[in-house]
């Protein structure tokens, strides 16, 4: 019996996803050459005001040398949560040092988003803002 096939607009998603990795993995390789990159590691829950059970989410940052005058630091990464949504992304970073402990990085990402089953954003094309403080 052959399995049932993906819903419409599934294979864009997961074409597309691939296609900013690749993007992403060219645009690494031939920019930020200048030192190793950082590789950030990350876990958290996701859905936690949801009447649902939170959900647990892992991802994975890789964090290039700044760049230019104004020290932007080009990132590539991946995030994948237990309800198969997937957010594979590209951004810039900018780290500001408060101290020799404590860093403030404001970020912006453009990446590819497929919810699953779950999540229904309205676009593949999905962007995300944040802020970092780290010791």
């Amino acid at each position: 019996m052959r399995a049932a096939a993906n819903p419409p607009g599934r294979c864009l998603r997961l074409q597309a996803l691939r296609g900013l990795v690749a993007m992403a993995l060219l645009l690494a390789a031939t920019g930020a050459r200048a030192a190793a990159p950082d590789l950030t590691l990350s876990a958290g829950d996701i859905g936690i005001h949801d009447k649902n059970e939170p959900r647990r989410r892992y991802g994975m940052e890789l964090r290039f040398a700044a760049l230019g005058r104004w020290l932007l630091r080009p990132t590539l990464g991946a995030i994948n949560a237990e309800n198969d949504a997937r957010y594979a992304y590209l951004g810039l970073r900018r780290d500001f040092r408060w101290s020799p402990e404590w860093t403030l990085t404001p970020s912006a990402d453009i990446g590819a988003f497929d919810g699953g089953d779950d999540i229904r954003l309205g676009s593949l094309a999905e962007f995300r803002t944040g802020i970092e403080l780290s010791w």
